[in-house]
Order: C-alpha cells, then sequence, then structure tokens
C-alpha cells in the first residue's frame, strides 16, 4: 500500500477522495485478521472517508495503538498523555522558525481535526489512541522539521546550577542582589512568582509535581508551592558538617540530598521528616566530587 501522509481525520491526500461505494459486509475474523492488519495508517484514513459505517470499522483503540507501538509512541499516552494536553497556540509576537501566516499556524496541532462526542454531525468519536498518533506525528514532525516557538526571558540571568522546569513551570536560582527564585510560566513567558529565599550561585533547584526544593545557604532544605510561592517544608541537616547540599534527586515526594564528605540525608518532603541519614564510606582514595 502506498504510505500517504496523514495529519487528521478529514486528511487532504496527493490521490483523489475514494468513491463513496458501499462494500459487500466482510466477516469480522476476515477483516480483523487478515485485511487490516496488513493496511497502513493512510489505507485507513481513506476508508474511514468512505462511510459512517467504514470510519467506525478503522477507528479503534487496537488499530491505532499498535500503529503507536510501532512508530515508538506508545509513551505518549502511558507515560505522558497527550489527549489530556491542550494544543499550544501563541501569538505572533513570539519568536518563531517559521512565517507569518499559514506556516506559523502548522506548528500548533489542528484541534479540529479531533471530532469529539458531541459533534453536529453524528460522527463517531475519534478514539484514543488514533488521537494520540495524530498528536505524536504532528509533535514528531514538528521535531524533525525544526519548527518551535521561542519565547524570551527577560532578567538578564547567567547560568548558575540552579535551574529546573517541570511541564510546563519553570524555576531559577538568581543569587544576585536580592536573593530568591523566579518561578516563569514556560508557555506564556510570564513570571508567576519571586520567592525571596537565601540561595548562591551553586544552590541546588529542583521541581516536581508543583513542588520546589532548594538548597538553601544557610545549610538547610527548603520546598515552596510553585503554584503560589508559598513556603512548605524547611527540613534541616541532622549532620553537624558545614558543607552544602551540592546533590539533590527529587520525585515529588522523596528528596535525596548529598553534602560534601558523603553525607547523604533522606527527607520527605510532604510532612518533612527525615527517613534515612547514612554516610558513604569511599574505599581506595577516591573522594567525593565537590565542585
Amino acid at each position: 500500500m502506498e504510505n500517504t501522509e496523514v495529519t487528521s481525520n478529514n486528511s487532504q491526500f496527493t490521490t483523489p477522495t475514494p468513491p463513496r461505494v458501499c462494500l459487500p459486509r466482510l466477516p469480522p475474523e476476515l477483516l480483523e485478521l487478515i485485511i487490516l492488519p496488513h493496511l497502513t495508517a493512510a489505507d485507513l484514513c481513506r476508508m474511514a472517508l468512505c462511510s459512517r459505517e467504514w470510519r467506525c470499522v478503522v477507528n479503534q483503540d487496537w488499530q491505532w495503538r499498535y500503529f503507536c507501538r510501532r512508530k515508538g509512541w506508545e509513551h505518549y499516552c502511558t507515560v505522558t498523555d497527550l489527549s489530556k494536553e491542550k494544543p499550544y497556540r501563541c501569538s505572533m509576537a513570539t519568536g518563531s522558525t517559521c512565517q507569518a501566516g499559514e506556516e506559523h499556524d502548522k506548528i500548533s496541532f489542528p484541534i479540529e481535526s479531533i471530532i469529539s462526542k458531541k459533534n453536529r454531525l453524528g460522527l463517531q468519536a475519534t478514539c484514543k489512541w488514533k488521537e494520540i498518533y495524530m498528536k505524536a506525528r504532528h509533535l514528531e514532525k514538528n521535531w524533525t522539521e525544526g519548527r518551535h516557538h521561542v519565547s524570551f526571558f527577560v532578567g538578564g540571568y547567567i547560568y548558575y546550577r540552579g535551574l529546573d522546569f517541570d511541564r510546563d513551570c519553570l524555576v531559577i536560582c538568581q543569587p544576585q542582589k536580592r536573593p530568591r527564585i523566579d518561578v516563569w510560566d514556560l508557555k506564556e513567558a510570564t513570571l508567576l512568582h519571586q520567592v525571596l529565599v537565601d540561595v548562591g550561585p551553586q544552590s541546588e533547584l529542583k521541581i516536581k509535581r508543583g513542588i520546589i526544593v532548594v538548597g538553601c545557604t544557610d545549610l538547610v532544605l527548603r520546598t515552596f508551592d510553585a503554584k503560589t510561592g508559598q513556603a512548605l517544608q524547611v527540613m534541616r541537616s541532622i549532620f553537624n558538617t558545614a558543607s552544602r547540599y551540592y546533590e539533590l534527586f527529587f520525585d515529588g515526594e522523596i528528596v535525596v540530598g548529598v553534602k560534601s564528605l558523603a553525607d547523604v540525608e533522606v527527607w520527605n518532603v510532604l510532612n518533612g521528616v527525615c527517613h534515612f541519614a547514612f554516610i558513604v564510606v569511599l574505599l581506595g582514595e577516591h573522594t567525593p566530587a565537590v565542585p
């Protein structure tokens, strides 16, 4: 079968639209086990253009999950669910690798190509895995063709270790003048909060699930709510060593803080309780690489 590009339920092909002919009914076993597995995604879209009945036949999750698996796109549903993310459309004021007009619009996914349950035509809603396939393909094409938007962050930042992001939230340590953490919205390129806290050029910073954890210059760990900027927990090291946290590992609930001299602490950021604290004994002449 010819592998023609597919972009939506009402895709535009280089070949003419197939005639609306009612084909003879086929046994489900023959259709699902013999015929459909040999067709491409473009073939299924052509069949969907024939009639409502054929559109229902080729609008099944098992078919489109198979195509996602072959492309390596299954994680777009199992890890990050693209069906729950709203397509990003930015204004022409933001930078872009495309020119104005039609080329600029190609960066954003055409949400109108997804048929919802409540549509005026009475069509069957686009199955979830077909939606995932369409959005993943659009995303991958943007990546391979270098199509993207560019947002500029005003603030005169110098790169420090303290920089991290999670989904649409970017956090940056700003130790100069007024030590603080700046919380940015990546999509809108707008500053959401400025959290005043004692941070330095070497402060470690992590964000996950809306919680910010930072190693401060007074040698304690502090957590903040990324949405409100509110302080949450203060976790003081149980070690008496006057050394900072030079590495943090954070999953949104548990943070592992590594201090110099191989002191390791495991904290629960939800209640501020230290679960474990131990010293790593290094064999030989190796010592922790403290920057």
